[in-house]
C-alpha cells in the first residue's frame, strides 16, 4: 500500500529530506490512531492547495485484517464533492449512510462493503482546505464528545501537518525558481547580436512562473511604433488574441496616452484577455533611453499569476533588465571599436590620398605649363605657315594636345578637395530622377546595348543637402557608367536611395564580375584603372574628390554571389 511520502512526492514532486520523511511517517502513524480509536475500517486523509483544485490523498489508514479493491479510486476527491460537502455539513462532523454518497467514494464504499462514512471537513484561513473520510463496514458506536474532540484533534494535527509540507514545497520551489533566475546571469553576453540575446534572456521566463504563452514587445525610438519582436507559445495562439493584444500594448505604451505602462510595474491585463486565458500581465522596462520593451506573459492555470509569481517576475525583470543593460554596454563598446578600426583605415587612405593629390597637384601644374607653352608656339607657327597640309597636320597636333588638357584639368578636380563652391540645397531624390532621364548619357547607350534593365529605389523622402548639383550629378553619372559597363548582358543594375535617420545613402548596385580584394583599396587613386584600353583612370578618384568636398563617404562591398556595391 502507497505510504504518505509516495502519495506526496507523486503529486507535489518534492524531493527526499529526512525533515519530510519523519513528517511523513508521524502522518501515517496518526491516520493509524484516528482509526483505532473510532474502531474504523478506513481512513483517508485528503488536502487540497486551493478551493478549485482537487484533493489529494495523503495517507491511508485500514484494517489490515481485510483486502481492499479499487484503492485507486480514492486517490483524488473532486473540488465539486469537497464543496458539496463543506456547503452541507458546514463543518460539522456527521455520519451518514454510503449509500447517500455520489461518485468515486460511493463506488469505492459498495466494491468493499462499507455502510456508514464520516467526512470531516477541516478548514485553514480559508485557504488550505483538507478532508479526511473513515468508512466503517457496520454502524459504528456513537464516539463520546470526549473521543470525538481527540479525534479531531488528531485530525487537525495531520492537516497541519501536510500545510508544514506545502510549506516546506514553496520554499523549495521559491528557492529553485530564484536559482534558475540567478543562472541568467551567467548567460554569455559575447555569444550572442544584441537582437538574439534579447530573445534568449525572455524565454528563460517561461520556467519561472505557470505561463502559456511569452510576448516581448519593442519600440522604435524613430517611428515611435510598437511591434512583435518574440511571440512564444506552447500551443496554438488564435490570431485574435495576437492582433487584440498587439493593438492594446500600443495603445497603453504609446506617449502621452493616459493610462501609460509604468515602468517596472507588472500590470494585470486578465480582465481585458479574459476571452482567451485566465490571467494576462505586462511589464514596461527600458534598460536604456534608446531601448524600450513590454513584456507580456499569459497562463491558462485556473489560479492564474498569484503573489509569489509576481515576486519572481519582479526579480526576473529587474535581472532582464540589469543584463540587457550590461549587453549594450558591450555592444557599444564593440561598435566603438569597429568605428575605431574603420576610421584608422579611412584616416590611412585620406592620408595616401592627400599625399598622391598633393603630388598629381604638383604634377598637373607642371603639364599645364608645357601644354600652355606647347599650344601657343603651335599657333605661332600656324600663322607663319603657308602650306595648307602642314597647317592640318598642325591642328591635329593641337587637338591631341588639347586632349591632354582636358585629363590636366580632370587631375586638378582630383586635387582640389579644398576648394570651396557656393553650395545649395540640393534634393538628392530630385537628382536622380534627373539623371535617370538625361537623354544623352553614356551610361543609356551602353545599357541599351547590352539589354541592362535600370532598378530604381527612392525610399527616402526631402532627401535635402547642402551641396553642388552639377559635381553631384557628374559623380552619379559615373558610377552608373562603371555599373552598366561591368554588368553582364540581360542583367540589372540597381539604384537606390534610403536613409537610416542620420545619413542619406546612394548605393549602385551591379552583378558583375566584381571588384578583386587587392584591388578595392586602390580604385579611388588617381590613373588606377582596372579596364585593359588605354584610359586615364581619373574616373573614380574624381566622384571620391566630389564626395568627400561634400563631406560624404564613398566605398566599395561586395554584391553576393557577385557583383559590386
Amino acid at each position: 500500500m502507497s505510504s504518505s511520502k509516495e502519495f506526496i512526492q507523486k503529486y507535489f514532486h518534492l524531493k527526499s529530506s529526512t525533515n519530510l520523511d519523519n513528517i511523513f511517517s508521524q502522518m501515517d502513524n496518526l491516520s493509524e490512531i484516528r482509526r483505532l480509536q473510532l474502531e474504523a475500517d478506513f481512513v483517508g486523509v485528503y488536502y487540497a492547495k486551493d478551493k478549485k483544485d482537487d484533493s489529494i490523498a495523503l495517507s491511508y489508514a485500514l484494517d489490515q485484517s481485510h483486502s481492499y479493491f479499487n484503492l485507486n479510486l480514492m486517490e483524488k476527491l473532486s473540488s465539486d464533492e469537497v464543496c458539496q460537502f463543506l456547503k452541507e455539513f458546514k463543518n460539522k462532523v456527521s455520519f451518514l449512510p454510503t449509500k447517500n454518497l455520489t461518485g468515486k467514494l460511493k463506488t469505492f464504499a459498495e466494491k468493499n462493503d462499507l455502510k456508514t462514512v464520516l467526512i470531516f471537513p477541516y478548514i485553514n484561513e480559508e485557504n488550505h482546505i483538507s478532508t479526511i473520510v473513515t468508512f466503517w463496514k457496520e454502524l459504528p458506536k456513537i464516539p463520546t464528545l470526549k473521543t470525538l474532540k481527540i479525534s479531531q484533534f488528531i485530525s487537525q494535527m495531520i492537516c497541519k501537518q501536510m500545510i508544514i509540507i506545502d510549506d516546506v514545497h514553496q520554499i523549495n520551489n521559491y528557492t529553485t525558481r530564484l536559482s534558475e533566475l540567478i543562472q541568467m546571469f551567467e548567460t554569455p553576453i559575447g555569444d550572442y547580436r544584441f537582437k538574439d540575446f534579447v530573445s534568449t534572456i525572455i524565454r528563460k521566463a517561461q520556467p519561472l512562473v505557470p505561463v502559456s504563452g511569452v510576448a516581448l514587445f519593442t519600440k522604435d525610438i524613430h517611428t515611435k511604433k510598437i511591434r512583435i519582436q518574440e511571440f512564444m507559445s506552447d500551443e496554438k495562439v488564435k490570431l485574435s488574441f495576437v492582433k487584440s493584444l498587439s493593438k492594446h500594448i500600443t495603445e497603453k505604451f504609446s506617449e502621452g496616452k493616459k493610462g501609460k505602462l509604468n515602468s517596472d510595474e507588472w500590470h494585470d491585463l486578465s480582465k481585458k484577455f479574459k476571452d482567451y486565458y485566465n490571467a494576462t500581465v505586462a511589464v514596461q522596462f527600458s534598460p536604456e533611453k534608446f531601448y524600450n520593451f513590454v513584456l507580456v506573459l499569459w497562463t491558462n492555470k485556473t489560479s492564474g499569476f498569484k503573489g509569489h509569481d509576481f515576486d519572481m517576475l519582479t526579480i526576473f525583470s529587474l535581472f532582464t533588465k540589469s543584463i540587457l543593460k550590461n549587453a549594450l554596454v558591450v555592444r557599444n563598446v564593440r561598435r566603438a571599436k569597429r568605428i575605431m578600426e574603420k576610421s584608422s583605415s579611412r584616416m590611412a587612405d585620406i592620408e595616401t590620398t592627400a599625399a598622391l593629390a598633393d603630388m598629381t597637384s604638383g604634377v598637373a601644374h607642371e603639364f599645364n605649363n608645357i601644354i600652355g607653352g606647347v599650344v601657343g608656339r603651335l599657333q605661332l607657327i600656324k600663322l607663319k605657315l603657308k602650306d595648307d597640309a602642314l597647317v592640318s597636320e598642325l591642328d591635329k597636333i593641337e587637338s591631341m594636345v588639347m586632349e591632354g588638357a582636358k585629363t590636366i584639368k580632370r587631375i586638378q578636380e582630383y586635387t582640389t578637395g579644398a576648394r570651396q563652391k557656393d553650395l545649395d540645397p540640393v534634393d538628392l531624390g530630385r537628382i536622380l530622377k534627373e539623371i535617370l532621364v538625361i537623354p544623352k548619357s553614356k551610361w543609356k547607350q551602353i545599357a541599351h546595348d547590352k539589354n541592362i534593365d535600370i532598378i530604381t529605389n527612392i525610399s527616402a523622402r526631402d532627401a535635402v543637402i547642402p551641396g553642388h548639383s552639377a559635381d553631384l550629378i557628374d559623380a552619379i553619372n559615373k558610377v552608373i557608367e562603371n555599373a552598366v559597363e561591368f554588368s553582364p548582358d540581360g542583367s540589372d543594375v540597381e539604384v537606390a536611395l534610403t536613409t537610416n535617420y542620420r545619413h542619406y545613402k546612394i548605393t549602385v548596385t551591379d552583378k558583375g564580375p566584381g571588384i578583386p580584394r587587392n584591388y578595392k583599396n586602390r580604385i579611388f587613386y588617381p590613373f588606377f584603372s582596372t579596364k585593359t584600353d588605354r584610359l586615364s583612370g581619373l574616373g573614380l578618384s574624381v566622384v571620391h574628390g566630389i564626395v568627400t568636398r561634400h563631406g560624404g563617404n564613398i566605398r566599395v562591398t561586395d554584391n553576393t554571389p557577385n557583383g559590386t556595391v
